[in-house]
């Protein structure tokens, strides 16, 4: 089962991107940060993880794994995101996102 946080609005979810890629030295520009989740191993990105979209509901997740949680767990973090708890997504997101 793949964790992750939730969120009504894809600019929510957006949001949680920049804090882990400032944590993590990203970005980087040209080189392949992938494998991180739900981001196309192959693709030179400039992100640690992408948001996906429920394939039938307008909500969007954001991986909550042992990468994020704790750079988003920051109190200062947490509270300008207002980061929903980390959810467990279900049979309804199917086809689920890949995890790393």
């Amino acid at each position: 089962m793949i964790t992750a946080y939730v969120f009504s609005t894809l600019s929510a979810a957006q949001a949680c991107q920049a804090p882990v890629d400032a944590a993590l030295g990203y970005p980087s520009t040209g080189v392949n940060v992938g494998n991180g989740p739900w981001v196309n191993p192959p693709v030179v990105t400039e992100t640690y993880a992408v948001p996906v979209q429920h394939p039938t509901l307008q909500l969007w997740a954001y991986p909550a794994d042992s990468v994020t949680v704790p750079i988003l767990s920051d109190p200062a973090t947490a509270a300008a995101l207002n980061l929903p708890a980390p959810t467990t997504l279900d049979a309804t997101w199917t086809p689920a996102p890949s995890g790393p």
